[in-house]
């Protein structure tokens, strides 16, 4: 003969529903971690972003540009919420790009990132960089064709006779 056995009732299964209950427990852990692992590559990147915003910008000030035209490269690279701060010293020159972290949603208002550059100072066309003799800044005859007088970037002189180089 067979027997029957009585059907669990919900009542008598203790395990009944753990998963759901653990799953609810663990869910907002989970959801804590991942907010924090984005905002923490938010700021990464938002880093790397002032870094190269502060290496072009001491590039652009050890050109001798303007500090108008320093501040807005700065700032076209890092954003408009950086702030930028340039020092000079006789031969270097150091910017500093500072900002707000970004956060999970907004900005952290307690943790700033920066970062820093130095470059040093070019000498302008013509100046004596190493103790020459400096010269009248003209060089060359003249030349045709509306060249420039002076050293040519690529190579050779500009406005030193014409033909090839």
């Amino acid at each position: 003969m067979r027997q029957h056995r009585p059907a669990r009732s919900s009542r008598s299964d203790p395990d009944r529903g753990a998963v759901t209950v653990e799953t609810a427990v663990i869910m907002p852990a989970l959801v804590l971690l991942l907010a924090v692992l984005l905002a923490t590559a938010a700021a990464g990147m938002t880093t790397l972003r002032f870094e190269e915003a502060a290496r072009a910008s001491a590039r652009a000030a050890a050109r001798g540009e303007s500090s108008a035209v320093v501040e807005s490269t700065a700032r076209e690279i890092a954003g408009d919420t950086a702030s930028v701060a340039v020092g000079a010293a006789a031969d270097r020159v150091t910017v500093t790009i500072s900002g707000p972290a970004p956060g999970i949603l907004g900005r952290w208002s307690t943790w700033r990132l920066d970062a820093h550059a130095s470059a040093a100072v070019e000498s302008p066309a013509g100046a004596p960089s190493d103790g020459g003799s400096g010269g009248s800044g003209r060089r060359g005859t003249g030349g045709e064709g509306g060249a420039a007088d002076g050293p040519d970037p690529v190579g050779g002189e500009k406005g030193a006779g014409g033909g090839a180089p």
